[in-house]
């Protein structure tokens, strides 16, 4: 444990400060993490062996008198004993580094490269009775937007989230809240990744409102497949079309052209699971 910390001028506390922008996550190598309910889930995340390279702790920031649970000083020990540093810091320099409305006492640094996965990591033989689906999202710029469908990747049973393009970031402290958590549960690959989905064995389907093609009809997201989501105002790039082997829409109401990228995602995703339910 380091020494009580009580300027918010101190250099490590406007170090942590900068991480609210991603050219600072990427400088240096980490991410900032606020909410009781995130911090345990990173760390129960890590007793699975395949996770635990992926969620490395660093330093874990509170405030003794303002830890609101007897769960907030609980992960004060275990974020220690998973071996990331923890540093008490006083009332105001804590607040200079949370959200006001979410203070429950402390905020977590992890690192931020080892959260991704390579696309060999998940593009994986699977049993011919449990099909797979991979989501990739194409140039979907909203935090908001990627923490939604990271939330409801994960509760579909989504192998992983693939990115292409000028994509927003998953360690962005929106996202971060937006995903409850699931950023530490599915699979995120963000190396470039076309060219190995062509030559799959996972169907590629794209979601495009001006495609001839209805959600309803025919077996578009039957089996192993690849649902391709596109950015919010200009939808697929043409690199993506490219690859795809058909396109759906969503039914809509004459007058409505499209739906929000994150609600379209999460009707597509729940389609394929009731398309592929066992039993």
């Amino acid at each position: 444990m380091s020494p009580l910390i009580t300027s918010s001028g101190n250099p490590r506390i406007v170090a942590v400060r900068k991480l609210r922008q991603k050219k600072h996550r990427v400088q240096q190598d980490r991410f900032l993490m606020e909410g009781l309910q995130l911090v345990a889930r990173a760390l129960d995340q890590r007793a699975d062996e395949t996770w635990k390279p992926h969620i490395v702790p660093q330093e874990l920031f509170y405030c003794p008198e303002q830890l609101v649970s007897a769960m907030a000083e609980e992960l004060v020990a275990r974020f220690e004993a998973a071996g990331g540093r923890t540093i008490e810091v006083g009332p105001t320099v804590l607040e200079s580094l949370v959200n006001r409305e979410m203070n429950q006492g402390l905020v977590a640094t992890f690192a931020r490269a080892a959260l991704a996965w390579s696309l060999d990591d998940v593009l994986v033989p699977f049993p011919e009775d449990e099909p797979s689906l991979l989501l990739l999202l194409d140039g979907v710029q909203y935090p908001g937007n990627l923490g939604t469908l990271l939330r409801t990747a994960d509760a579909v049973g989504c192998h992983a989230v693939l990115q292409h393009g000028a994509s927003a970031d998953a360690t962005d402290p929106i996202a971060l809240r937006g995903s409850m958590g699931s950023v530490f549960a599915v699979r995120h690959v963000v190396a470039s990744c076309l060219e190995t989905l062509r030559d799959s064995a996972y169907q590629l389907v794209g979601a495009e409102a001006i495609a001839e093609e209805s959600l309803w009809e025919g077996n578009a997201l039957q089996g192993d497949t690849v649902l391709c989501l596109g950015n919010e105002a200009h939808g697929l790039s043409p690199e993506v079309q490219s690859i795809l082997n058909r396109c759906v829409a969503l039914p809509m109401q004459l007058g409505v052209d499209s739906l929000n990228v994150a609600v379209a995602g999460g009707v597509l995703m729940y389609e394929w699971k009731r398309r592929n339910a066992r039993g």
